[in-house]
């Protein structure tokens, strides 16, 4: 059943007391500001109503549709004081800011629920906001708890090295923002959070949504559309999200690229074709035990770095009749860019405390989308690996202490995967568009 969103002009106007206040921002005076900060000038700086404006501003710009307002917003800091502006949107979606240097630290357009925030909360990047008392933090998403000073120091080493990476690009990020909001003054677009006279009351399919970077690999539409019909599993003490990612990379080369990276037995044993009207409605389900047998095959073996996913992937495509190198590359040598304009899907490792969350948010990410202009320009559209979070958009500064991860296929004539069910007729992934 499709999940559908009714609005009214009312829901476009939520006042609360971090309510957004509708009614005209002059762009003119963000632009100064930024300006004078983009000069080093200590005493320019946006206010929370601007920084949410830039925000509405920023995912308009990337929508077909123009229909988002904002509902409220919330300050949020880091254990080091770092502060965010936490933006939640109407009809759905939310987006983080950094307040010091206005880069956009994630966008979930698609989010269709609000997180409300409280005064002492807790915010990472892709992991979450946690409630804090002091002594731990709990997640409110998943319920889970991060206690002991051991992972409060990883978090907050993980937050210098957060606001160096920040630092470094402030100028480059602020120049940016310049750039698109005068840009912007040339159309006849909104920049206020006020709906156009012409808005009615709509019904809006959240599932049929999209996000469309500047390069994404092909069939990217698998990952837009891949709710939850992935492999999913909570499993050891920190989660297996590497595993849940690599089943993603191998799912995705044996149904578009080759057939023989899932064998006939792992076919029968863990995919449930779907019969739909078209591709996007008869992707095949992914039984969530494959992720955590495959878990239990590597010796449950967590925290996986390079040489280990290699060690996985050999393990598991041994003996299959497919021909593939195991390709990787750390951030400050390597770039997931180019990977993503060859057509392969990447997997994004980013070194992450261990915060014992790792079962709900994972620290390892699918990138299928790079942004090259626009409001994202230099941002990854990938698929965070839990459900309903498949069009995030994602700043590389959260990962540039990790690396990237990808599988190549090399097979000579490859074979084509016939596995979905499209009106009763099994097709292959590889003649969709």
């Amino acid at each position: 059943m499709k999940k559908y969103l009714f609005l009214s002009l009312v829901s476009l106007f939520v006042l609360s007391g971090h309510g957004y206040e509708s009614g005209p921002i002059s762009l003119d005076q963000i632009i100064q500001k930024l300006e004078k900060k983009a000069n080093k000038n200590k005493s320019s700086f946006l206010s929370k109503e601007e920084i949410a404006a830039l925000a509405l501003n920023e995912i308009n710009q990337s929508s077909n549709n123009l229909f988002y307002s904002i509902s409220n917003y919330y300050v949020t800091k880091d254990l080091l004081g770092n502060s965010f502006l936490y933006v939640n949107f109407n009809p759905f979606g939310y987006s983080v800011i950094s307040m010091d240097s206005y880069e956009t630290i994630e966008i979930d357009p698609f989010y269709n629920h609000h997180t409300k925030i409280s005064n002492n909360d807790i915010y990472y990047p892709t992991l979450g906001v946690f409630e804090s008392n002091g002594k731990s933090l709990k997640n409110r998403k998943s319920g889970k708890r991060i206690t002991g000073e051991k992972n409060f120091e990883e978090l907050k080493t993980f937050s210098k090295k957060l606001k160096s990476s920040l630092n470094q690009q402030q100028k480059e990020t602020i120049n940016k923002r310049i750039k698109i909001l005068k840009s912007f003054k040339g159309t006849n677009k909104r920049f206020e959070n006020s709906p156009s006279n012409e808005r009615k009351n709509w019904d809006i399919d959240i599932d049929s949504q999209t996000i469309n970077a500047t390069y994404e690999v092909p069939h990217s539409w698998f990952f837009k559309h891949n709710k939850c019909e992935f492999s999913y599993h909570d499993g050891g003490e920190n989660g297996i999200c590497e595993y849940i990612a690599y089943l993603f990379l191998a799912e995705y080369n044996d149904f578009f690229v080759a057939k023989g990276y899932f064998s006939e037995k792992e076919i029968s044993k863990y995919v449930t074709t779907r019969q739909g009207i078209n591709y996007i409605n008869s992707i095949p389900n992914i039984s969530d035990s494959f992720a955590y047998d495959l878990y239990i095959q590597n010796g449950k073996k967590e925290s996986l770095n390079t040489g280990d996913l290699n060690s996985l992937s050999d393990m598991f495509l041994k003996g299959k009749n497919i021909s593939y190198e195991n390709v990787h590359q750390y951030w400050l040598f390597g770039n997931p860019i180019n990977v993503i304009k060859s057509g392969r899907p990447d997997m994004l490792c980013g070194y992450f405390p261990d915060t014992g969350d790792r079962g709900n948010i994972g620290h390892n990410i699918v990138a299928y989308g790079y942004f090259d202009s626009g409001a994202y320009k230099g941002k990854y559209l990938t698929h965070y690996g839990w459900d309903n979070h498949t069009q995030c958009i994602v700043d590389r500064s959260v990962f540039r202490s990790g690396y990237d991860w990808s599988l190549r296929d090399k097979t000579t004539n490859p074979e084509k995967r016939y596995i979905f069910n499209i009106n009763g007729s099994m097709n292959s992934g590889k003649d969709s568009e």
